[in-house]
């Protein structure tokens, strides 16, 4: 009687019954597909906030032949979880966002569960890897086979660039996996392909550029009385950034400690001042600034997008100012396809645009500062005079005593 039983379980499980719907592996992260999501970032840039969206569709099924498998188009798009966000108003949709952050915030970057990698052949930039999980657990397999899948990257993201081979085909292999209780399907593998399922296209990741740019301004002074050792107060007001953006500050050619009342000349610091390395754009896009410069003096703030605004503005006191520096006066040096100073000729107030080729273009900036005096040369000249009698006067004693010298050792 038992023996009868055992056999009619068993002829259940492989004649005359369907699969049980779904994914039968026996470990959860057998259910799961991770990918990368790399924001490739140049060494001077922060991270940037920034928030992308993942979208996943059923893909186009193909019919098989003699030496490949059956693709179905996939199935239960609105059953697959998204990780760490789904997004509730469309549930075959997630998105997963980046924290502005500087680069060297270590704490701030664990905490954000992002990867900082470094790349010895590109020695230019560094990746900010976060990752998204899609759970296929609730998802109802009826057949073995490959299941074909569409992920799209959308939405404007800040002025990040989307990853160029946008959409990606995810595969989903599935497998026979019945024994003698039941007819079952187990999730074989996933892989992912750019554009086409070609093992060549093979990848991991969305990788998307942060295209930013730098700010330069400068000071050079002129004339006769120019002060070279005199600071001027300079105020940098950022606007229209995205909120929360880290800017970073290049004072390697300009001091980035200044005591109190640092010399005569100076007029503007009566206090220590530490100049920042970092600008923190607040919730409406906004950052006010001020920086001090001496001659020869240059700052570049590097951070700024497509439509960020920037105006810089300086205090001039009692020298005559002049928007921009010429090659001639400039002591700073951009262009390395020659071997001399750049004229630093933007307008002090913009917004941040790109060119033809639509790559953002820097700016570069500061203020020429003179102060030039007439000598009244008529004194000079009189001084001259006495200065020249006086000489004469001298010449005349010393000749006069030798000469009385002489002619008293000859008498």
């Amino acid at each position: 009687m038992t023996v009868m039983i055992l056999t009619t379980v068993v002829r259940a499980a492989e004649t005359g019954t369907k699969y049980t719907p779904g994914a039968d592996n026996t470990e959860a992260s057998q259910k799961e597909f991770t990918f990368n999501k790399d924001l490739i970032i140049e060494n001077e840039y922060n991270i940037p906030a920034v928030t992308f969206t993942f979208k996943i569709e059923a893909g186009d099924a193909v019919s098989p032949t003699e030496s490949t498998l059956p693709v179905y188009s996939g199935i239960d798009c609105n059953k697959i979880s998204f990780s760490p966000d789904t997004i509730t108003t469309d549930e075959s949709a997630g998105s997963l966002s980046y924290k502005a952050l500087d680069k060297n915030d270590a704490t701030g970057i664990e905490a954000d569960s992002i990867t900082i990698i470094t790349d010895s052949s590109d020695s230019k930039h560094y990746i900010a890897r976060k990752t998204m999980k899609l759970n296929f657990s609730e998802v109802k397999f009826t057949e073995p086979g490959i299941y074909r899948y569409k992920i799209t990257e959308t939405g404007d993201n800040s002025a990040v660039k989307n990853d160029t081979k946008n959409p990606k085909i995810l595969d989903v292999y599935v497998e026979d996996d019945t024994d003698k209780s039941a007819k079952k399907l187990k999730i074989a593998a996933f892989k992912l392909y750019n554009e086409s399922a070609l093992d060549a296209n093979k990848t991991d990741s969305f990788q998307n550029q942060y295209p930013a740019t730098g700010l330069t301004f400068g000071k050079e002074v002129t004339g006769n009385q120019g002060s070279k050792d005199k600071y001027f107060k300079y105020t940098l007001n950022i606007t229209n950034a995205v909120a929360g953006t880290v800017f970073s500050v290049n004072l390697n050619r300009a001091d980035a400690t200044i005591s109190a009342n640092p010399n005569d000349a100076t007029k503007c610091i009566s206090s220590a001042v530490t100049q920042p390395t970092t600008l923190t754009a607040d919730s409406d896009g906004k950052v006010s600034q001020d920086f001090y410069l001496q001659d020869g003096d240059y700052i570049t703030v590097y951070g700024f997008v497509k439509g960020t605004s920037y105006e810089v503005s300086e205090d001039k006191e009692d020298y005559t100012s002049t928007e921009g520096i010429s090659a001639d006066n400039s002591s700073f040096e951009y262009d390395s396809t020659h071997d001399k100073n750049d004229e630093l000729m933007d307008s002090a107030s913009g917004t941040f645009k790109e060119d033809a080729n639509n790559k953002l273009i820097p700016v570069y900036t500061g203020f020429t500062n003179d102060k030039s005096g007439t000598i009244p040369t008529g004194v000079i000249l009189s001084a001259t005079g006495l200065i020249i009698l006086g000489i004469i006067v001298v010449a005349g004693i010393v000749f006069f005593g030798i000469r009385s010298k002489k002619k008293y050792e000859e008498d």
